[in-house]
């Protein structure tokens, strides 16, 4: 029977990183497996490799599952939400009135966004945007906000996937039950705003009638008789 405190040198597994190793070997060279122990010691150059384990941009940007144009300054945990400050990128942006490019920054200012909420937290977004100058001299709006299209609605609270994730929800649960499901996903809202979202969807329109049912032709009859008799 080997030990395994013969076969083992301390220089090989001085490295904390192998204790794992360490541990199964001296299990195989104390029951006599010599070939496994080796088998197992040869693992001594294994290494951890610490890119990757704190979060980088690339890794942040892909988990939001963000646009390009944004930018991640910032992010942190407050009250058991995910904070996250977000800043435009992009070179150009065009007027909203006219469609013409605009590059003259004229200031910036901050939009508090919610977000889909990742693993049962909320996530809230500060995003920094620009205003721009117009220079088309015929244009009404000389000072404008940069669009973000389709992330963002202007002047929405709320990021378009989160709104459409409300409408849903609304459309397949109605008002209260919508509540107990967003409230068990993390998303803060009420029933109201989830009526409301469902309300905006458009409607399908209603072609011209051929046929009549029988509760229009009770509803035409009561009317007639009505006027009839009046």
């Amino acid at each position: 029977m080997y030990h395994a405190n013969e076969l083992l040198s301390p220089n090989v597994w001085k490295n904390a990183r192998a204790s794992r190793f360490w541990r199964e070997a001296s299990i195989w060279f104390t029951f006599g497996d010599r070939v496994i122990g080796e088998r197992i010691k040869n693992k001594r150059s294994f290494t951890f490799s610490f890119h990757g384990v704190f979060p980088t941009q690339m890794s942040l940007m892909s988990l939001f599952a963000l646009p390009s144009g944004l930018e991640i300054t910032a992010y942190s945990r407050q009250e058991g939400v995910l904070c996250v400050s977000l800043l435009s990128t992009q070179p150009i942006s065009y007027c909203p009135w006219c469609g013409s490019p605009a590059t003259r920054i004229h200031s910036r200012s901050q939009r508090r966004l919610a977000d889909l909420p990742s693993t049962g937290q909320p996530v809230r977004f500060f995003l920094t945007v620009r205003k721009f100058f117009c220079d088309v001299p015929t244009c009404p709006r000389k000072i404008f906000t940069e669009r973000l299209v389709p992330f963002v609605a202007p002047w929405a609270r709320v990021t378009a996937r989160l709104f459409q994730l409300g409408q849903i929800i609304g459309l397949a649960t109605g008002g209260r039950l919508g509540v107990r499901v967003t409230d068990h996903m993390g998303i803060q809202t009420s029933r109201f705003t989830i009526l409301r979202r469902s309300m905006a969807l458009p409607t399908e329109p209603v072609e011209h009638g051929t046929h009549r049912g029988i509760e229009d032709f009770c509803a035409t009859r009561s009317y007639m008789c009505s006027c009839k008799d009046s």
